[in-house]
């Protein structure tokens, strides 16, 4: 079965859909926090669904003299909840970190049971480098 895996180019194939994952998913969470960004930028007028809602939950809490002592706190617990394509906006950011981890224990394992230290080792290693260092730190 190990050979099997390794002739079909099995974990190539696993570091390839992580890879896709972690950057599909850093673009919607991209995409999704932007538009928020612009939402907010002037929530009077703004006709996002999120900063209605937001702004209208304030206004209520305002209205039965409740104080809001810690705004960002608020907001967190309702941005917690926001969904984007069916998923909540904080599992899709888990998404990336995931897909990094994943892409970066295939490749451990090829390097382990291949147990040759060639080309294609390294050329594996830089691939999962390079999705480490896109994934987690380019914004």
């Amino acid at each position: 079965m190990l050979e099997m895996i390794l002739d079909k180019h099995v974990i190539w194939v696993i570091i390839g859909l992580g890879a896709a994952a972690g950057v599909v998913s850093k673009c919607i969470v991209n995409v999704s926090l932007k538009r928020l960004m612009r939402g907010a930028g002037n929530m009077g007028k703004s006709t996002h669904p999120f900063m209605r809602l937001v702004r209208a939950k304030f206004e209520h809490a305002c209205m039965v003299s409740e104080k809001v002592e810690n705004v960002e706190a608020f907001v967190d617990k309702y941005l917690y909840e926001y969904r984007v394509a069916g998923l909540k906006l904080h599992s899709i950011q888990r998404m990336e970190v995931t897909a990094v981890g994943i892409c970066m224990a295939a490749g451990e394992l090829f390097c382990i049971w291949s147990g040759r230290a060639d080309a294609s080792i390294w050329c594996l290693g830089s691939c999962v480098c390079c999705n480490t260092l896109y994934v987690t730190y380019i914004r």
